[in-house]
């Protein structure tokens, strides 16, 4: 094979399970490791006569087959302590499995000889001297790794032994410049061997003390560790003969350990003086053996943590507070003022500088430094309590965040003043005084109102709204009354008056996460709480509204939607938001608002009244009182209250409601409710003429053809043949109706008892374009078990004849046409293509269609020769004839001829 199948394999070992499959049946696991040792054998000898890039790509390539070989070498044979454990019980092994163990060893020396070939080679030039030494420094990790998973402690000593010289050689290297990367790996080879083999000893921690005087370089670290974990080795071995020793040893033991003192005192000291070269890994790494260096050597407490806190306070405090809890765990006595300076270094470390975290990584941070501090069983008594909570208290105002400091911080240093809050309520308990809790609210809440003009002066609060919002929203789901919640509020509250398009947009999208997250509100409560206590300037006893506030509460009705699905609005301030936002909407003919910009300010009155509907039951009589409310609301604040944008309010709360309640509202018919699935309790003192008859409300009230009328349709549901049984279903099934008329209807869900073949459904249209269309229903259920079941409804074909009622031409609705030519159109049709419309017919050939609230359509049909006929069409309501027109282009297949 050459490089590039090569490349191919490494590739495929990595990232496809099923292409590794294909090269090991291809190959097999002994075959391919001896492959890839002479492919890393070839290399290297290409490498050594080819030119400078080609030998650079070819020790790239070696370097990754060494590895390869690392990763997949418990793969390739059978390890050889289950050889001996085999041989150990008498059995035999089939021929195979015998011949994989006895392969090992074969394998593993072939590995050990190139391994050592390529760590003692000389040097290369200097042209491919960096990729050389990188080759080198991987070969002695994977040969460590091999001879870790080999166990060869048991079964290959000799070949341990030598490798431990080998190392052992390359450390003792000291101050060279060339290879200071393989000596730093050969340290860390030679600590990871005496970790996984605690019962013997490689190094003596004499000679690497030694090598720490002499060496110069980076590669120091990789030595102090080492030292750090030999030295703590021997005084662990000596502390377990002293345990363990008898009557007659204790002596003996006692004169081991008096040896070893100076040499563990000189390492100890040795660590202390070169504390600053290593890395914060290697701080971490050897804060456990160091600590029980220092334990053995009697250094002082004092002593060693201001050796770590010299040079960790500032430089990574995040280290400092690892080392304290090891301290701890060491049985180290640690002070308040200890704990409460590394956790303020801590904290305002990461709110500041974050160490490259995500903000929630930041937050996780933040609270576990926070709760360490509270573990600490911070002011016991009543004078060290009130401390604490001073310390507290400045370190809050501390870390307050300032106008310049970037999105990140101030929404991490926010949440961190929050959490300190909660800390300091907690220390407080029973110590501090009513007067004493009240004063820190003040302070705090001139502290942040100071916050807030800084920031406006800057030009950046709404630039911070998100990142405040996003630190206080898990805190304004506390119970009211601490420090933290108070705070929170106040900040939520800052933001909801002055940047309502960025805070609504915040919290509509938070409110949508409680929802999709399908949680229970009770888990909300004191959240939805406080976002209702936002809303409560708007209650009906306080009517000093500005203008400026109309725009407002514009941002919020998306807010208030998703709370009415969550938790119960008080009625009394859902008619306050209503009344209120009627004031604002209505224009005054000086205000010079646009009639279009109203009308669509209006449409979001009709979506909030929508979702009261559906998701509260609220009377029909406390509806219409709420209705006419607002109708005196407008009338009284109103210059002109027979303007177009009344009428166009009226319109669309009265469509919130549904098809019966509108005709009961306009006509106050009885007969409203045989069409409707919901009974109606006739309301008292109901208004016939809620519209004005000028010519601009007409203009307006084409929207209630197009949008209020909702006709009702029963089906019949037949389930496929052998699918179910016919009396399966005594549950509830969720029906999902669908249509296939584009967008011109809109069907409901349907939600019924109780199921079987033959069940009568009513289903609900909400038709945008009273168009013909033939709608398709299908249903989708599930039963207990979770099985799917599908059923079908017969068609429906919707018309406008589905939407008009049949208008006597009596006294009592009088019909008469507006004098205009756009009202009148004459159409030529198919004579037998009226019979849709004989139930409107007054007399014969004679239409009249009473469209509600209070217009009409009247068809005059004459008929022609050739099987035609001429419509007249009139109407009072001239906006319709053009839904007529196109429902006639739909319906007949000659195109009309209209004659004006």
């Amino acid at each position: 094979m050459d490089e590039e199948d090569w490349r191919q394999i490494l590739f495929d070992f990595r990232w496809s399970r099923t292409a590794r499959g294909h090269w090991l049946v291809r190959f097999g696991h002994q075959k391919l490791v001896f492959l890839c040792l002479r492919q890393v054998t070839n290399l290297l000898q290409n490498a050594a006569s080819a030119s400078s890039k080609r030998a650079r790509g070819n020790l790239e390539l070696a370097r990754r087959l060494v590895v390869f070989l690392e990763e997949q070498f418990g793969r390739l044979a059978t390890p050889a302590e289950h050889e001996a454990r085999e041989s150990s019980k008498g059995s035999e092994n089939p021929p195979q499995e015998r011949f994989n163990a006895s392969q090992q060893k074969n394998s593993l020396f072939a590995i050990c000889e190139l391994l050592n070939s390529i760590i003692v080679a000389p040097h290369q030039s200097n042209k491919v001297r960096r990729e050389f030494l990188q080759l080198k420094c991987q070969a002695v990790s994977t040969l460590t790794v091999i001879l870790v998973i080999t166990n060869a402690q048991v079964y290959y000593k000799k070949l341990l032994s030598s490798f431990v010289r080998l190392l052992l050689g390359i450390v003792a290297r000291v101050r060279a410049q060339s290879d200071q990367q393989l000596r730093l790996v050969a340290c860390e080879s030679l600590k990871l061997l005496e970790h996984e083999y605690p019962d013997y000893t490689f190094v003596v921690p004499k000679h690497i003390l030694s090598h720490c005087e002499s060496e110069t370089t980076f590669a120091l670290q990789g030595y102090l560790c080492l030292l750090a974990a030999t030295t703590s080795k021997l005084v662990r071995k000596v502390e377990r003969s002293r345990a363990l020793a008898g009557p007659g040893e204790i002596e003996e033991v006692e004169e081991t350990s008096n040896h070893h003192s100076n040499e563990i005192r000189q390492a100890t000291l040795m660590l202390l003086d070169k504390l600053e070269v290593l890395s914060p890994a290697g701080v971490v790494g050897i804060s456990k053996d160091f600590l029980v260096l220092a334990n053995s050597a009697k250094i002082g407490q004092q002593d060693l943590w201001r050796s770590f806190y010299s040079v960790f306070h500032m430089m990574n405090p995040l280290i400092l507070s690892q080392i304290l809890l090891s301290c701890v765990k060491a049985g180290y006595s640690v002070s308040k003022a200890d704990y409460l300076d590394v956790t303020h270094a801590l904290v305002t470390r990461t709110t500041t500088s974050s160490f490259g975290l995500e903000p929630f990584q930041i937050r996780q941070l933040v609270a576990k430094a926070l709760s360490n501090l509270n573990n600490a069983s911070l002011g016991t008594s009543k004078s060290e309590s009130e401390d604490v909570q001073r310390a507290l208290l400045g370190f809050v105002e501390s870390l307050f965040p300032s106008p310049r400091d970037t999105k990140l911080v101030v929404s991490s240093k926010m949440y961190a003043c929050l959490k300190i809050c909660v800390l300091l309520e907690r220390c407080s308990v029973g110590s501090s005084g009513e007067e004493v809790k009240e004063e820190r609210a003040l302070h705090l809440s001139k502290r942040l109102e100071r916050f807030w003009t800084e920031v406006q002066q800057a030009k950046r609060s709404s630039q911070l709204v998100k990142p405040l919002f996003n630190a206080v929203k898990d805190f304004l789901n506390g119970k009211p009354g601490s420090l933290a919640v108070d705070l929170a509020c106040g900040i939520a509250a800052y933001c909801f008056d002055k940047h309502p398009e960025v805070f609504a947009s915040c919290l509509d999208h938070h409110l949508s996460r409680i929802i999709e997250a399908d949680c229970d509100s009770h888990h909300h409560k004191y959240f939805l709480e406080a976002v209702n206590g936002l809303f409560s300037k708007w209650l009906p006893d306080d009517y000093k509204f500005v203008g400026g506030d109309m725009h407002l509460l514009h941002h919020y009705f998306s807010c208030i939607d998703k709370l009415f699905s969550m938790s119960t609005f008080s009625p009394k301030l859902l008619l306050s938001v209503l009344l209120y936002y009627v004031r604002c909407s209505v224009p005054r003919k000086d205000s010079g608002r646009s009639n279009a910009s109203t009308w669509v300010i209006l449409e979001t009155v009709l979506s909030l009244v929508r979702s009261v509907l559906k998701h509260h039951a609220i009377n029909v009589r406390d509806m219409l009182e709420m209705l006419n409310e607002l109708l005196r609301t407008v009338k009284d604040y109103a210059d002109d209250p027979d303007t177009v944008d009344q009428c166009c309010f009226y319109l669309s709360l009265i469509n919130s409601l549904d098809v019966a309640k509108l005709c009961l509202l306009m006509f106050g018919d009885d007969d409203a409710n045989k069409n409707s699935r919901i009974a109606i309790e006739k309301p008292k003192d109901v208004k016939r003429n809620l519209f004005s008859d000028g010519d601009q409300a007409q203009d307006r009230l084409v929207t209630a053809f197009r949008i209020v009328m909702k006709p009702c349709f029963e089906c019949e549901v037949v389930f496929d043949e052998g699918a179910v049984s016919k009396e399966l279903f005594g549950l509830e099934a969720s029906f999902e109706v669908c249509a296939n008329s584009g967008g011109d209807v809109a069907i409901e869900d349907v939600l019924v008892p109780y199921v079987t073949s033959g069940t009568t459904v009513a289903v609900d249209c909400q038709v945008l374009r009273p168009l013909p269309v033939v709608v398709n229903p299908k249903v989708r259920f599930s039963d207990a078990e979770g099985n799917s079941y599908s059923g079908r409804c017969p068609s429906i074909s919707i018309g406008i004849e589905h939407f008009c009622r049949m208008a006597s031409d009596g006294p009592g609705l009088p019909w008469a046409r507006t004098p205009s030519i756009k009202t009148c159109k004459t159409l030529k049709i198919a004579a037998d293509s009226c019979g849709n419309w004989k139930q409107f017919e007054v007399e014969q050939g004679r239409l009249l269609i009473c469209l509600p609230p209070k217009f009409h359509v009247q068809l005059v049909i004459t008929p022609e020769r050739g099987g035609e006929s001429h419509v007249h069409i009139q109407t009072d309501f001239w906006p319709c004839l053009e839904y007529i027109d196109d429902y006639l282009e739909d319906l007949f297949t000659k195109p009309p001829v209209c004659v004006l």
